[in-house]
């Protein structure tokens, strides 16, 4: 956990997370009974966007944050090149994929070519 707490520091300080953002990440790392509501025996979210014409964005995120994923992946993708409506139908689509995952890579095809894979480690 410490890891963590410096990791989500080192984010805010250098401007990656908002005040908000970070208080967030913070009091899920410390609030134990935390969970999105599904029993995930993984710990790890691996998401991989490619989009033809921008940067490929690779992101490894702790289960446990899910709920906070839906702000960070957003901002995430338009700081790699995406504007904000692919962000939310990207971030849509992941979101209702994961919750019929298994243990397997997954793999969304969009309709302007972007292709996100994502797995649970």
């Amino acid at each position: 956990m410490k890891e963590d707490i410096k990791k989500i520091l080192s984010m805010f300080r250098d401007e990656k997370l908002t005040i908000d953002e970070a208080t967030d990440l913070l009091e899920t790392l410390i609030e134990p009974n935390f969970n999105s509501g599904n029993n995930y025996t993984k710990k790890y979210l691996r998401l991989i966007i490619k989009s033809p014409g921008k940067d490929e964005v690779s992101l490894k995120l702790p289960i446990s944050m899910i709920k906070l994923m839906k702000r960070i992946i957003p901002k995430n993708l338009k700081n790699n090149g995406f504007d904000s409506e692919e962000a939310a139908n990207i971030t849509k689509d992941i979101f209702e994929s994961i919750d019929k995952m298994d243990d397997e890579k997954t793999t969304i095809n969009t309709e302007d070519g972007t292709e996100i894979i994502f797995n649970l480690e």
